[in-house]
């Protein structure tokens, strides 16, 4: 959350405790857009596109150079 903060966006929710033994939060980039993070253990039955999958991955930006600073930061 700290990285968030540091590079210009902003943390919404979070982190909150969610079972199974991890921790989630809901944020902004610098250009408004919402994203998730979580942290924590990851069930073996969790697929990225299926069902009801933990993740959904896409962004939609007018500053993709920019975009990526942050995320590279954020998220390394």
């Amino acid at each position: 959350m700290a990285r968030i903060r540091e590079s210009g966006g902003t943390v919404g929710i979070g982190p909150v405790a969610f079972p199974p033994g991890g921790r989630a939060a809901l944020a902004t980039d610098l250009e408004g857009a919402c994203f998730g993070v979580w942290e924590g253990r990851v069930l073996s039955d969790w697929r990225v596109g299926d069902g009801d999958a933990p993740a959904w991955l896409e962004l939609h930006t007018k500053n993709a150079f920019g975009a990526a600073l942050f995320y590279g930061r954020v998220l390394e």
